[in-house]
């Protein structure tokens, strides 16, 4: 889920995994055709997405899943 005061995405609950789902990175920034949902979508609005290049063509974090053992 996204965490508004952190402004980035947060796990609900503590668990054994975490998984950000397909669509909450989903995006490079603003750009036309692949806008992030919650942009900038990283902690308080540090080492934000750069706004050249073309969505999913460079490189991009979409999707994020950490497991723990």
């Amino acid at each position: 889920m996204f965490d508004s005061t952190l402004r980035a995405p947060k796990r609900a609950t503590v668990g054994s995994s975490c998984d950000s789902g397909p669509s909450l990175l989903l995006g490079k920034d603003t750009m036309s055709g692949g806008a992030k949902p919650n942009q900038p979508n990283t902690i308080n609005g540090s080492c934000a997405d750069g706004t050249l290049g073309t969505f999913y063509s460079d490189e991009s974090n979409d999707r994020i899943v950490v497991g723990f053992h």
